[in-house]
């Protein structure tokens, strides 16, 4: 036998060899796949939309982006850091973003991720009126430089625009399936990301399952379950039976799981508010007379520790304090008899109706009810309306289209997403805003909060900002509440999930061993 027959004989068993070598490891991580753990998340409120730049609530862009993933991503100090890009240029004027992206990455239909594929998904936001449009709105064009670069130019500068990047809201679709579902992408989500959708059973449960298309490491979960569970000790019974595997809990039941040797207790510091909104049209409330007195009716304290057992901070400005340009604000002391007092100035020394809205979950009712108490003793008449968290928003939306002049209080928990004071300040209490649910407009507030935005020098940026706080905070557009610490517990079998300070979870490479 010659030389060259040989070699080529080796060559071929080699071939052979590394042919079985792959099929094998294939047919395990399939095997792995199927047979692996199936994960269940145990949260409080009900799943609106899977579709993150049409979402109103940060718990619905966190269930998406379990398949999406973002141009840029938060890390656990919510800083922002590249996920489908590689990195970014920003001109000196700040109205010039040129991004770098990700090869050889495809989306769970065959999809592949470009520059067209970000210009699509930016364009759409641009082009219609959807629930986060506002983190887009100071677009003015996409240019695809070439299939990996794309350059975003804004019609003003915008000194956060990195961050926007980053929201929960800023995913990347596929373009095939927005083209094919249109509207109904809600209910179809393909994205880039670890896990791909498998169904959503309305009311029940979101699962995923692993997409074969990820160009990362492989999951050794079969399926990953998003469970809404309002009730917190049910919360607390699935985790501690192995039904779910991490569940959001309260402060009062820590004691069930504190000593649990298979679980993990984790206590993540929120830059998320907690305040009551008032419905500034309504015929008491538009009396800014009537909003602080109410803010001194409540005593802040007792809120922290009944409503949260002392794992929380009270408001101290209309932004958290994690969040850039924060300024401790005066403090609206408890006082009955000044709530009184100012009650008596606007005409309402009786008192009047009031109704609470709340989410139905076990801390947002016990919220409403410490609210209703503190209420009762100035006299007012208080009407507490717990609802599911898809209707207590979607009814928030048009309050004054359904119940004008009717003085409601409406619970609102806000995540400045982006990280931002710009974000912690423009959807909630802009003239546009989306989830200006109280109808609040101050002109110089108005004016400063989309000046701010545009302003190179830090120092200006700092002075706006503060000054914003101040006219907010003496307005009152709000019954301030409460920054809470969030508390999780989990399987401490389970890796690569994560809490986010924003309310948000953070999937990077999920393992279970």
């Amino acid at each position: 036998m010659s030389k060259k027959t040989t070699y080529l004989i080796s060559l071929i068993v080699i071939v052979i060899i590394a042919i079985a070598i792959y099929i094998g490891q294939s047919k395990a991580d399939k095997t792995v796949a199927q047979n692996g753990k199936d994960i269940t998340i145990a949260f409080e409120g009900t799943v609106t939309t899977l579709d993150p730049q049409d979402a109103n609530v940060t718990l619905d862009m966190s269930i998406a982006k379990t398949t999406y993933q973002s141009l840029f991503k938060f890390d656990v100090n919510m800083k922002p850091v590249p996920s489908l890009a590689t990195g970014f240029t920003m001109s000196k004027d700040a109205k010039e973003y040129t991004v770098t992206l990700k090869k050889n990455i495809k989306f769970a239909d065959g999809t592949d991720f470009n520059a067209d594929a970000v210009k699509v998904n930016l364009e759409r936001q641009i082009n219609n009126n959807l629930k986060r449009h506002s983190l887009v709105v100071n677009i003015d064009k996409v240019e695809v430089v070439d299939p990996y670069t794309v350059k975003i130019t804004l019609k003003t500068p915008f000194n956060s625009f990195l961050n926007t990047l980053a929201h929960p809201a800023e995913v990347i679709i596929s373009p095939t399936a927005l083209a094919k579902y249109k509207d109904k992408i809600s209910e179809h989500p393909v994205g880039t990301g670890q896990f791909m959708f498998k169904e959503w059973v309305h009311g029940d449960h979101v699962t995923f399952v692993p997409n074969p298309l990820y160009n990362g490491p492989k999951t050794n979960v079969a399926s990953i379950t998003y469970k809404p569970v309002p009730e917190v000790g049910s919360r607390v019974s699935m985790v501690t039976s192995g039904q779910a595997q991490w569940a959001f809990i309260s402060p009062e039941l820590l004691p069930k799981v504190e000593n649990n040797k298979d679980l993990q207790v984790v206590k993540t510091p929120s830059i998320m508010t907690r305040n009551f909104v008032f419905n500034t049209l309504s015929s008491a409330f538009k009396d800014i007379r009537v909003r602080q007195a109410l803010n001194y009716a409540i005593d802040k304290d007792s809120y922290v520790k009944v409503v949260y057992q002392g794992l929380a901070v009270p408001v101290k400005s209309i932004l958290p304090e994690k969040i850039e340009t924060f300024k401790e604000q005066p403090a609206y002391t408890y006082n009955v008899e000044k709530a009184k007092q100012l009650l008596k100035e606007a005409g309402y020394a009786k008192g009047f109706p009031v109704e609470i809205w709340t989410k139905n979950n076990s801390t947002a009712v016990k919220e409403g009810q410490f609210l209703q108490q503190q209420l009762t003793q100035i006299g007012l008449q208080v009407n507490l309306v717990p609802r599911d968290t898809a209707s207590h928003y979607s009814l928030a939306a048009h309050v004054n289209d359904t119940t004008p002049n009717k003085n409601i209080l409406i619970q609102l928990g806000w995540s400045a997403s982006s990280a931002t004071a710009d974000w912690a300040l423009r959807p909630i209490l802009s003239k546009g805003g989306a989830a200006n649910f109280g109808t609040y407009y101050n002109k110089v507030v108005e004016d400063e909060i989309y000046k701010a935005m545009t302003v190179i020098n830090p120092d200006d940026k700092v002075k706006i900002y503060q000054d914003i706080q101040e006219k907010i905070w003496a307005d009152a557009p709000y019954i301030f509440g409460a920054t809470d610490v969030f508390i999780t517990v989990q399987d401490k079998k389970l890796h690569g999930f994560t809490f986010l300070p924003d309310q948000s979870f953070s999937i990077d490479n999920l393992q279970y061993n």
